[in-house]
């Protein structure tokens, strides 16, 4: 048997006490290897969606299994960049104040991308989660 708390299998199958973490075991059915256990297993780590999404926008929402989302994210946060480095670039190569302002807005609406692309990928790999404990199926 396994524990349908942490996923370890049990040193005694009669045991009302999961010996690793303590969860009460209590009656619950389907306590088989492939039933909690490979619930437990497919969680995705709200934590590493928080790291991924912080490191490059979009790679959070590809890990939680929202691709197509993510790729469109990355494709604007990287084009926003670009058209951003080319407004500071043509600054510098000329003094025009439409480039300052430019540049501004979009290092801005890039910022704000970022941050939706964050917190969006934290509430789908909450809302994977509890789909999956809940179903026993991933939402999509």
């Amino acid at each position: 048997m396994y524990c349908p708390n942490c996923g370890k299998e049990l040193l005694h199958p009669d045991s009302s006490y999961c010996n690793w973490c303590g969860y009460r075991i209590g009656d619950h059915p389907g306590n088989g290897a492939g039933s909690d256990a490979r619930i437990l297993m497919n969680k995705k780590s709200e934590g590493m969606v928080l790291i991924l999404s912080i490191l490059i926008p979009g790679l959070g929402h590809m890990y939680a299994g929202k691709v197509n989302r993510g790729i469109a994210i990355l494709v604007a946060s990287i084009l926003l960049s670009v058209v951003a480095f080319y407004c500071l670039y043509g600054l510098v190569q000329t003094e025009v104040g439409a480039f300052v302002f430019v540049a501004g807005l979009l290092s801005l609406v890039s910022f704000c991308i970022w941050i939706y692309a964050v917190l969006d990928s934290y509430n789908a790999v909450k809302e994977y989660n509890t789909a999956l404990v809940t179903t026993g199926n991933p939402p999509w």
